[in-house]
């Protein structure tokens, strides 16, 4: 019966372990903070359509080295290694509410 319990044990935590986030990267040009995060503009790959792209979190080693705070940066273009993430939340009625959160890992000045 020990034995058995071991191997389920074995079987089942590999699926409940979470699993590392993917790294995405893009070149984009810095935009400004605003109070929900840090705006970049880039361009589609496909039609060069330029669109936002907007981080909420900023790596500590990347709030290190730059101060993305600060207006100096404004018009830098970037290539930035960053995360997604999916976090939900539920409304006072219940409601599950997905919101995605980017964060950025990695920022080196082009």
């Amino acid at each position: 019966m020990k034995t058995l319990f071991l191997m389920i044990s074995f079987l089942i935590v590999p699926l409940f372990t979470p699993v590392d986030q993917a790294s995405t990267t893009v070149e984009a040009t810095y935009d400004g903070h605003e109070d929900y995060g840090y705006n970049f503009i880039a361009k589609h790959p496909d039609n060069d359509e330029e669109y936002t792209l907007t981080f909420q979190e900023v790596s500590d080693a990347v709030a290190k080295e730059f101060d993305l705070k600060s207006e100096a940066l404004i018009g830098t273009k970037f290539k930035i290694t960053y995360t997604t993430k999916i976090v939900v939340t539920k409304d006072e009625d219940n409601y599950e509410d997905e919101n995605e959160i980017n964060t950025i890992t990695k920022l080196e000045k082009l």
